[in-house]
């Protein structure tokens, strides 16, 4: 006899089975939650934690428990969980008091989850072994990240927390203090904790004050933990107050944040955040983080003299950190880009957190060019794409820069600004700078196109020149190898050609160079007039940073000037000669070349004397035979002859034809 067997019908079957055990379990917790002493699993749940994690579970105290369904919660009284054999300490975990909630639903699915845990006046530590050991992993090699206490919420009252990496050079206690409540119970205005800590954190001293609601390290990010933390680390100062969630996954953070330091740089060591050198700093902003991506936004602040604004971005990438958005100077002193570029700010020191900086060969008491190296071992850190402006440019007198707007971009430790455009005299210096940082020395690529500087405000410590009227044009392009700015232009090889074309100059400063004494006489006393010039040239080759003059020449109307000479970049040092030749006769003209020489911060500029001295001297031995005869010696003919200034021009304009650096030769070092 055969019977046929209804597949629904035993499924039905198996339904209501399961139903029944379920509303079986459901009336015998109560049952045994009301009827049985807690006292009795005391054993059985050590057992059980210790056969899992190796590691000892001890409660030594009365265990209660009472049923808030969908959850059971615990009472546990002298209560210990022991660390590790490796660990530092021998617990991880004492505590007098601790309050359990065991989500129920989860427990019959096969998973232990403490929906909250309160510790009463509980010592507690976390520590990480010098092979990346953690004693809060659960499993018994404590290496497995996923076996971890699945927790909720946890709540310490009154206890002291201990965290220890001696790898990474941390160690903090922090003592936790919290207003007295009714243990085991939630109240909705319970002002939360207070907290103290000390210690190091990544080497730096630090310490820490703040304040927090009343449950810490959740999981659900929909509750916020509010936060309010003032903090030293080294010499950096921070204040953050908002909220954070999910502290353990995504640290989930949303909160104004504000620093104060010496230099951003420090902020490598602090936050992991490879920014350049500055001066003394202060800045605030809005700071959040989604578990993926840090913004800083709308900040505000000042680096040194500078006002800063913008906001920056810093997402995770497949191999590097990208650093992205904008920075905003309404105000930008150049004196605090002098770190940034390598060069010290007068007064201050070249150290970072008592390390002292890498002097640079020969010292830095009389360089001019910045000599103080990048640091370029950050360069692999953190990729970047930074729009940078600034409206308005703090700069000494003789330096006619006026704003500055580019894109900064560091991808693979090669750092450009692309486009870069300063603001000069009026007009404009625009191009783009390469630093290649994956050679070794870095190698620099700077090509620049020089756009209608205005010649009166070219160089506004000059007198005379305040009037003048004209654009300078012209191209620089320099390539060069080092680790300062200072070596790569003491071992550049270029162009520099400025070309002025039209336009009008002082004729009493003219006079002045020539020393034509009755023409100044006559200026001085007639007013001073402008007098049209045809061109100014000033086309230098640059081979290993020596700056040549092949054409250096001022042609006006009144005066012909024509120099010659060079400029030794890698020994800051000028040599120039600059001889001016009239262009109409002049009875009386102590005529003689003018020279400019020495150190390129402070030349020197001064007039042949000999030549000059030997025209006198002969003026006075004709004037003994007779006085008529005095002004042979100082009467100038004018044969200053007019330039080509068109051929000179197109000669200027030609473009340099660089050859690569990596196909050369090593350089010398400039020192």
């Amino acid at each position: 006899m055969t019977y046929a067997v209804n597949p629904d019908s035993t499924m039905s079957r198996a339904a209501k089975w399961i139903g029944w055990t379920v509303i079986a379990l459901v009336l015998l917790i109560p049952a045994v939650v009301v009827l049985v002493d807690a006292n009795h699993f005391r054993g059985t749940l050590s057992r059980l934690v210790t056969e899992k994690t190796g590691r000892e579970l001890a409660i030594k105290g009365d265990l209660q428990w009472h049923l808030d369904w969908p959850r059971i919660r615990l009472h546990a009284v002298d209560v210990t969980f022991a660390n590790p054999a490796w660990a530092q300490e021998k617990l991880m975990i004492d505590a007098p008091g601790a309050f359990v909630s065991v989500d129920l639903p989860r427990l019959f699915a096969g998973t232990v989850f403490l929906a909250e845990v309160e510790l009463e006046r509980a010592a507690v530590f976390f520590e990480v072994a010098a092979d990346g050991r953690k004693n809060w992993l659960l499993d018994r090699e404590q290496r497995d990240e996923g076996a971890r206490a699945a927790v909720g919420r946890l709540q310490l009252r009154e206890g002291r927390v201990h965290y220890d990496d001696p790898t990474a050079g941390t160690s903090i206690v922090a003592e936790i203090s919290t207003p007295a409540t009714r243990p085991g119970t939630r109240r909705e205005n319970d002002p939360g904790i207070a907290f103290d800590a000390t210690g190091k954190y990544l080497g730096l001293p630090l310490s820490a004050k703040g304040t927090g609601g009343t449950l810490l390290g959740m999981r659900d990010e929909s509750i916020p933990f509010p936060l309010t933390v003032a903090a030293t680390v080294g010499p950096t100062s921070l204040h953050l107050q908002g909220t954070v969630a999910d502290v353990l996954q995504k640290r989930v953070l949303d909160a104004t944040f504000a620093l104060r330091g010496a230099s951003l740089a420090e902020l490598f060591d602090v936050l992991d955040l490879p920014l350049p050198e500055t001066r003394a700093y202060t800045i605030s902003g809005h700071l959040t983080h989604d578990g993926i991506e840090w913004r800083y936004q709308k900040f505000t602040g000042r680096i040194g003299r500078s006002d800063v604004a913008g906001s920056l971005a810093f997402t995770e990438g497949p191999a590097r950190p990208l650093a992205k958005g904008e920075m905003m100077f309404s105000t930008l002193d150049l004196a605090d880009l002098g770190p940034v570029v390598g060069k010290n700010a007068a007064g201050e020191s070249a150290s970072l957190r008592g390390r002292k900086a890498p002097e640079p060969k020969g010292g830095s008491a009389t360089r001019t060019l910045p000599a103080r190296p990048f640091n370029r071992d950050r360069w692999t850190d953190v990729d970047a794409d930074v729009q940078l402006k600034a409206q308005t440019i703090l700069r000494p007198q003789a330096l006619p820069l006026e704003r500055l707007t580019t894109r900064l971009r560091m991808r693979e430790s090669v750092l450009t600004l692309d486009p870069l455009d300063f603001g000069a005299a009026g007009g404009s210096l625009t191009g783009s700078i390469t630093l290649d940082g994956q050679q070794e020395p870095i190698r620099a690529h700077a090509k620049l196109a020089v756009r209608k500087l205005l010649l009166a405000k070219l160089l506004p410590t000059v007198p005379g020149t305040e009037k003048s009227v004209g654009h300078v044009n012209g191209e620089i392009e320099l390539v060069g190898q080092g680790d300062s700015v200072a070596r790569m232009l003491g071992t550049a090889d270029g162009k520099v050609g400025l070309v002025v074309d039209g336009g009008r100059v002082s004729k009493r400063l003219l006079e002045q160079m020539a020393l034509h004494i009755p023409e100044i006489l006559l200026q001085q006393i007639a007013g001073d007039e402008l007098v049209d010039i045809r061109c100014g040239i000033a086309d230098f080759v640059v081979e290993d940073g020596v700056m040549q003059a092949r054409t250096l020449v001022l042609d006006t109307d009144v005066v012909k000037v024509s120099g010659t000479g060079s400029t030794d970049l890698a020994k800051e040092t000028l040599n120039l000669t600059l001889v001016p030749r009239p262009k109409k006769p002049s009875l009386f003209a102590l005529r003689g070349a003018i020279t400019v020489h020495g150190q390129l911060g402070a030349p020197e500029v001064s007039v042949d004397t000999s030549r000059t001295a030997a025209r006198g001297l002969a003026a006075l031995a004709l004037a003994a035979i007779n006085p008529a005869l005095a002004l042979l010696p100082l009467a100038d003919s004018g044969s200053g002859k007019d330039s080509d200034c068109v051929a000179l021009t197109r000669q200027t304009q030609a473009p340099w034809r660089s050859t690569a650096v990596t196909q050369k030769p090593q350089k010398r070092t400039p020192g």
